[in-house]
């Protein structure tokens, strides 16, 4: 949940930024905006009756502490980031990428695979 507030989620800006989306970081389900936090939490019409039906609102002005059941189960259907894969991702086989699994990434790329622990 941490993530998906602060924006260090598998958003295509936060990826983007990351240099691990080579392309715009364009909201995947309304391919209208930037997909940010704000947007997927606050803005997206794509899923504006997602927001209705589990946080109570099409377009909340704010969060409240007492809607972290909502936004848990918003999050679930928005996306599993455990799940994420290349082509949700818009990367083709061989383009160079990170993948988060727990407390590790691995990194791959042409030459080897390394695996690296988080800071």
């Amino acid at each position: 949940i941490a993530g998906f507030i602060t924006g260090h989620y598998h958003f295509r800006k936060h990826l983007h930024r990351l240099g691990l989306f080579e392309q715009e970081p364009i909201c995947r389900k309304c391919r209208e905006e930037v997909e940010s936090a704000h947007h997927i939490l606050y803005e997206c019409d794509a899923l504006a009756l997602t927001r209705l039906t589990t946080l109570g609102n099409p377009y909340p002005k704010e969060l409240h502490l007492n809607s972290i059941k909502g936004l848990s189960d918003y999050i679930n259907k928005v996306g599993d980031s455990r799940q994420w894969n290349l082509e949700k991702l818009g990367l083709e086989h061989g383009t160079k990428y990170n993948i988060c699994k727990g407390a590790t990434y691995l990194t791959s790329s042409s030459k080897k695979k390394k695996k690296k622990k988080f800071d």
